[in-house]
């Protein structure tokens, strides 16, 4: 499960209660987290970790956070589990970027605003740039 607003230490009860069922609870990390607590974070992480790109609300024009890479560096070296990164990737460039770090990238409002405007041939296009972008 991936709670957006669930602070860590709420999640780790969470974790307690479900712990008997195969429930999996997502961490998310932001950029603005200390390096400490981005181990603590990568410790503790089941499934994978979700690590929020940038300092802006899903689905804005923004820019990734300019210590991107070190950051996902750092939670990879502590994480024993894959590193995922999402907010803000929309397109091949992106893509080709982030998953030169992260084990594989989230690309939630492009998709649902492509569903919304274009054409089944035009969103059939689009995933297969992202998927041939994944496969370099």
């Amino acid at each position: 499960m991936i709670i957006p607003d669930l602070p860590f230490e709420l999640a780790q009860k969470l974790k307690q209660q479900t712990h008997e069922s195969n429930v999996k609870i997502i961490p998310l990390i932001a950029m603005t987290t200390t390096e400490e607590r981005m181990k603590l974070i990568a410790e503790k992480a089941e499934g994978f970790i979700y690590t929020v790109t940038m300092n802006a609300t899903t689905g804005k024009n923004g820019e990734f956070h300019p210590e991107l890479k070190s950051k996902l560096n750092l939670i990879k070296r502590t994480a024993q589990v894959p590193v995922v990164a999402g907010f803000g990737i929309r397109n091949v460039q992106h893509v080709k970027d982030i998953s030169q770090i992260a084990d594989g990238v989230v690309i939630g409002s492009e998709i649902v605003r492509r569903f919304d405007n274009d054409s089944t041939e035009e969103n059939i296009k689009y995933f297969n740039s992202i998927r041939h972008a994944l496969n370099q």
